[in-house]
């Protein structure tokens, strides 16, 4: 019996780019305050002297909205979706 990898390391890397984007929504929508402090530990500290350095301090600084919250959510509800379908697709296909 002959194992494909190729297909493996596809499916492997789609959960966890799936899971990925399930946990980041979900905390940019239920708790961002632990969002914006797990952002400070891993980002990078951007020159505030360039643009994007400015948006991203004047990001960093502001009260997490409404619109912020529904984006994670859909996020969150995305991520749910593309595993059960993934999963749904894996147990028909064989």
């Amino acid at each position: 019996m002959v194992m494909r990898t190729d297909g493996f390391i596809f499916d492997l890397a789609f959960i966890c780019f799936a899971r990925l984007l399930g946990v980041s929504g979900a905390l940019q929508c239920f708790w961002p305050s632990k969002m914006r402090a797990l952002r400070d530990q891993i980002g990078p500290k951007c020159n505030k002297e360039r643009p994007l350095g400015q948006f991203l301090d004047r990001a960093h600084f502001k009260e997490s909205g409404v619109f912020s919250r529904i984006g994670g959510l859909v996020l969150f509800l995305g991520a749910v979706l593309a595993l059960v379908s993934f999963f749904g697709h894996l147990t028909l296909s064989r």
